[in-house]
């Protein structure tokens, strides 16, 4: 692992070799399958990933990682094993779903892809792919109002699901197709600027078009000032989630309890784990995760889980570096690490390669310890501080240890 984060990736598969010879197991399968496709070898590294899955039929790293494999590769069928039982060990996985639900609409299993479709609709309202794929599976003379038959919550409006279907095509460099999308979004909602500018943009370039730069229109929020707790926020992102409300969620404007946000922080932190072919299902639970930390700020700007849940959730949605660190200074301000309190590795590494960045190396080494403290012998986060103990005269010994 060392060599990987030297990116010596030869004598990482050389040293992963002897060990696998030596003493075989699924991870060291899969952490040579995983070097093999950073090197470009597709085959070998679908081979180490049998192996591992010759040791355990149901490691989920090596079941994502050859599903996926198959999936570049147009393997459609074999795909569709491998996601059929990552589905089978892990209902919850959307993921997993997602990446079946898109193999079924290869192999035309229109019904098992529409009842994936659903799954993934009942979790996530406004994913994106799941409408897309909907989309698709109309046929030559269906009703196009289909979409309005959807069972999805009162807050999501017919524009919303409109403008994701023309992201799943825009995506996907199908422009004609993503314009009749956004003309129906505009139908629905005539009076958003970002709707026009981006049919504007679509008319004058057409197929020519950067089908991020519609995207990016499509997303645009509100101009907003760093953050100032306690008050109310600007309309977010239609792509977001709807905040839950009902059983199983939090009252409408209300805010989450501890428990729902470390539930939706797990989720997020699984999806970003497991995740298939795409980001997307990953993106919009981190999404969640952050309506509900802010929906709790609103109510409790102090609370220390909420704060770090909002800067975890930036930090994994392509946040601003100010925001994610005015939500962490926040958390760490109020946060007791007496009980237990953390930031997290994650935050703690961003934070630590930020600072190191800024050459703040104290601030640097502090966050690096936190990460190392969080994930106790992880190479990472070892190097980091090590790197920054060595730009600190006092801490140079500590560093060599390290090193």
């Amino acid at each position: 692992k060392a060599c990987r984060e030297l990116e010596d990736h030869d004598r990482a598969i050389s040293l992963a070799e002897v060990a696998a010879q030596s003493r075989p197991h699924p991870d060291v399968m899969h952490f040579l399958g995983e070097e093999y496709l950073r090197m470009g070898d597709q085959q070998k590294a679908a081979h180490w990933f049998g192996r591992g899955l010759d040791l355990e039929p149901n490691h989920l790293p090596s079941l994502l990682e050859l599903g996926q494999l198959m999936y570049r590769q147009s393997r459609w069928q074999e795909a569709e094993q491998h996601f059929t039982r990552i589905c089978e060990l892990d209902r919850t996985d959307l993921a997993a779903v997602r990446s079946l639900a898109l193999v079924k609409y290869k192999l035309h299993k229109d019904e098992s892809c529409r009842q994936c479709c659903e799954a993934l609709l009942r979790s996530e309202p406004l994913h994106m792919d799941a409408l897309w794929l909907l989309s698709e599976l109309q046929t030559t003379g269906s009703d196009d109002r289909w979409f309005l038959n959807l069972r999805l919550p009162a807050e999501v409006s017919p524009a919303d699901i409109c403008q994701s279907i023309c992201k799943g095509y825009l995506t996907r460099k199908q422009i004609s197709e993503a314009g009749k999308w956004l003309a129906k979004a505009q139908h629905y909602s005539p009076s958003e600027s970002r709707l026009h500018e981006a049919q504007q943009l679509l008319s004058q370039k057409g197929t020519s078009v950067n089908p991020q730069d519609v995207i990016n229109l499509l997303d645009r929020q509100e101009p907003r000032s760093s953050p100032t707790f306690g008050r109310s926020q600007n309309r977010r992102r239609t792509t977001e989630l709807p905040e839950p409300s009902g059983a199983g969620g939090y009252p409408s404007g209300g805010s989450a309890d501890a428990e729902d946000l470390e539930r939706l922080l797990f989720r997020a932190e699984r999806a970003g784990r497991l995740n298939g072919p795409g980001v997307i299902s990953a993106e919009q639970q981190w999404k969640e995760v952050l309506v509900g930390a802010k929906a709790t700020l609103r109510r409790k700007p102090e609370d220390a889980l909420a704060l770090r849940c909002a800067a975890r959730a930036l930090l994994s949605t392509g946040g601003s570096t100010a925001e994610i660190k005015e939500y962490a200074r926040q958390a760490s301000e109020y946060g007791d690490e007496a009980t237990g309190f953390t930031l997290g590795y994650e935050l703690h590494a961003f934070l630590g390669s930020a600072a190191e960045a800024e050459r703040n190396f104290p601030e640097a080494e502090r966050h690096f310890s936190g990460a190392l403290s969080s994930k106790a012998g992880d190479e990472t986060a070892m190097l980091g501080l090590a790197r920054v103990q060595m730009q600190i005269k006092e801490r140079k010994p500590q560093a060599k240890k390290l090193y």
